[in-house]
């Protein structure tokens, strides 16, 4: 991250920077998230061929999230970057409330939306620093999926709704 922000450049990681265990370890999504001063500067994710490439490229993709001011290099000690590797998600056996209450974890798992192309989703941390309701959670999701108020896609019986864990490491 910082040598990002200081140069531009892609950090390159030698075989000697890399421990052995994770060298080939096969790539998942991982998202970065950024903080300055404890508030919120950009969240995106990549999903390359090694974990060390994902990780590597969601880390520049969140210091170029276009919806933020992009870090400067005077402020990089004000900065705590925050990654969440997917886990392999599971699809809730229904699209009711009860079932999808019973099997969800809040906190713990992240959730998907999949209606064709109307897909959103929330990180596990999500649902822990802003408290909703597994249904709030479910209308918020519906939303960022259609770009407009429709909080009911959800309840669509094409929709699939999927729970996925993650590791976080700050």
């Amino acid at each position: 991250f910082d040598e990002f922000v200081q140069t531009k450049k892609t950090y390159k990681p030698s075989n000697a920077d890399i421990p052995p265990g994770l060298k080939n370890l096969p790539g998942n999504m991982v998202f970065g998230t950024i903080y300055h001063k404890g508030d919120w500067r950009g969240c995106m994710g990549s999903q390359r061929e090694t974990l060390v490439e994902s990780v590597i490229q969601a880390i520049i993709v969140t210091a170029g999230d276009s919806r933020f001011a992009h870090p400067k290099p005077e402020e990089l000690k004000d900065f705590r970057v925050e990654l969440s590797l997917l886990q392999p998600k599971t699809l809730i056996d229904g699209n009711d409330l009860a079932t999808i209450t019973g099997q969800f974890r809040p906190g713990v798992e992240g959730m998907k939306l999949e209606n064709g192309r109307q897909q959103a989703f929330f990180l596990p941390y999500v649902f822990s620093k802003k408290y909703r309701s597994v249904q709030t959670w479910l209308v918020r999701l519906s939303e960022k999926a259609t770009g407009k108020k429709n909080p009911k896609l959800w309840q669509d019986p094409n929709t699939k709704i999927y729970r996925y864990p993650a590791i976080n490491i700050i």
